[in-house]
C-alpha cells in the first residue's frame, strides 16, 4: 500500500509545476506571482521527495533530499508574503523584507555547502513494505530554521485570517479556504517533527501540502479570484456610501456592505445569525423607504442576478439616499407657492392702478374740463402712477437682493474620487 504513494507524489508534483507555469498568465498581479512561486516550490518538493523512493544508492538519495530541502526551505517565506498579498492592509518596510530573508538564505547556503550536515545528518536507508525510505536526524541549524519558519507561518496565518474580516464575502471565503489548505500540512509537519518522524521518512508532509494546494488553485482560478473585474466590483460595493444588500433565491439576506450594516444595525459577519429579520419582500413594500437612524429617505432599487447559465441566483438591492433631493423638492414647492402669491399681489396692485390711470385718461379725453377739474384728475393720475412706479422699483430691488444671495464658490475637486 505504501508503494502507491510514489506515483501519487510524482503526479502531484508534476501537475503543480504545470499549474505554477499557468499562473504566470496573471503575473501582473502580485498574488499570482507569489502563487506561482509557491506552487513551483511545492511541486519540486514533492518531485524530489518521490525521487528518494527510487532504487538509488545512499549518496544519490542524500542528493535528492538536499534538493528537496532547498524547496522546503523557501516555502515558509513564500507563504508569509502570499498572506501579506492577500491582506492589503499589511505593509512591510524594505529593511524588514531583507531581514526576513536572512535565515532562509543562510539555510540555503548551508544546504549547498560542504557543511550541509548542520541541517540533516545521520542518513541511513530502511525498507518498509518493499519501499526503501531514507532516515535522518536533525542537525544543529535545523532547530533554528524550524523555529523561525513556524513563527513566520503562524504570522502568515494571522494575516490571512485578519485580512478576511474586512473583505467581501466572496473573498472572505477564499481566504478561509486558503488558510485551511495551508494549516493542515502545517499540522502534519508539526506532528512529523515533534512526535512521528515516520511521517517525514514517508514524505507525507510534501504530499499533504501538494494535495491541499489544489484547493488554493481552485478558489483562485476556478472562482476567478485573480480577475480584476470581480475584485474591483467587490471593492466598489464594499466602499459605497449607499447601502447595498444581497439576497438569495428565497429572498433571505446573505450579504451587505458597511453602509447597510450601519443602516439596519446588522452584524459585520454575514455568517452570523442576523438580529434583524430582514426579508426582500418586506423591503419591497414601500418605495421610497423611510428608514434609518436619522429618518433619512431612501429610494430602493433592486435587480435580479443570474449566473452564466441564465439561472436566477438571487437579487441585488441598492438604497439611494434621496433625503437631500426630497428636501430640495420641498423647498422648491415652497418657493413656487411664494412665487404664486407674489404674482397674485403683483397682478392685483399693478392691474388696479393701471386700470385707474387708464380710466382717468379716458375721462380727460372724453370732453372739455375746467382747469380746476383737470388739475384734480391729473393729481389722481400722478398718485396712481407713483404707486405703480414705487411697486416696480421695490420689485426690482427685491430681485437684485435675491440675485446677490447666490454666491459663486470655487473649489478643487479630485476627479479620481468621482
Amino acid at each position: 500500500m505504501l508503494a502507491a504513494l510514489n506515483p501519487v507524489q510524482w503526479l502531484a508534483g508534476i501537475s503543480l509545476v504545470i499549474l505554477a507555469i499557468y499562473s504566470l498568465k496573471y503575473r501582473e498581479q502580485k498574488v499570482a506571482r507569489l502563487l506561482s512561486v509557491f506552487l513551483f516550490l511545492t511541486g519540486t518538493w514533492c518531485i524530489f521527495a518521490a525521487a528518494i523512493f527510487l532504487n538509488f544508492d545512499l549518496e544519490t538519495k542524500i542528493t535528492f533530499n538536499r534538493l528537496k530541502m532547498l524547496s522546503a526551505t523557501l516555502i515558509p517565506i513564500t507563504i508569509f508574503y502570499f498572506s501579506v498579498a492577500l491582506n492589503n492592509e499589511i505593509k512591510i518596510p524594505k529593511w524588514m523584507t531583507r531581514l526576513l530573508f536572512l535565515v532562509p538564505v543562510t539555510t540555503v547556503v548551508i544546504i549547498l555547502s560542504p557543511w550541509h550536515n548542520l541541517m540533516i545528518t545521520g542518513y541511513e536507508t530502511l525498507v518498509i513494505d518493499t519501499l526503501e525510505i531514507l532516515q535522518f536526524k536533525n542537525g544543529q541549524w535545523f532547530q533554528v530554521h524550524n523555529t523561525y519558519s513556524r513563527i513566520l507561518m503562524l504570522t502568515g496565518f494571522y494575516f490571512i485570517y485578519s485580512g478576511a474580516k474586512s473583505l467581501h464575502s466572496f473573498y472572505r471565503k477564499r481566504n478561509y479556504v486558503i488558510l485551511a489548505a495551508i494549516l493542515f500540512p502545517f499540522l502534519v509537519d508539526t506532528a512529523a517533527v515533534y512526535a512521528y518522524p515516520i511521517f517525514r521518512y514517508l514524505q507525507l508532509v510534501p504530499l499533504s501540502l501538494s494535495l491541499t494546494s489544489y484547493l488554493i488553485v481552485y478558489v483562485i482560478f476556478a472562482q476567478k479570484a485573480l480577475e480584476v473585474i470581480p475584485y474591483a466590483r467587490s471593492q466598489i460595493i464594499t466602499h459605497m456610501k449607499d447601502p447595498c444588500l444581497m439576497w438569495d433565491v428565497k429572498g433571505n439576506l446573505v450579504d451587505f456592505n458597511q453602509a447597510a450594516a450601519e443602516l439596519f444595525d446588522l452584524k459585520e459577519n454575514v455568517h452570523q445569525h442576523f438580529e434583524s429579520n430582514i426579508h426582500l419582500d418586506n423591503v419591497k413594500q414601500t418605495n421610497p423607504l423611510f428608514i434609518g437612524k436619522n429618518h433619512h429617505i431612501y429610494d430602493l432599487q433592486y435587480q435580479d442576478v443570474h449566473n452564466e447559465h441564465g439561472q436566477f441566483v438571487g437579487s441585488f438591492s441598492l438604497l439611494k439616499d434621496i433625503t437631500n433631493q426630497k428636501n430640495l423638492e420641498s423647498e422648491l414647492k415652497r418657493l413656487n407657492e411664494v412665487k404664486t402669491l407674489l404674482l397674485g399681489v403683483m397682478s392685483h396692485d399693478v392691474t388696479s392702478n393701471m386700470r385707474h390711470i387708464t380710466k382717468l385718461s379716458e375721462i380727460l379725453n372724453s370732453k372739455p374740463f375746467s382747469e380746476k377739474e383737470v388739475s384734480v384728475l391729473a393729481a389722481d393720475i400722478q398718485s396712481s402712477s407713483v404707486e405703480v412706479y414705487d411697486f416696480i422699483k421695490d420689485l426690482v430691488s427685491w430681485s437684485k437682493s435675491q440675485m446677490k444671495s447666490w454666491n459663486l464658490e470655487i473649489e478643487h475637486i479630485n476627479l479620481k474620487m468621482l
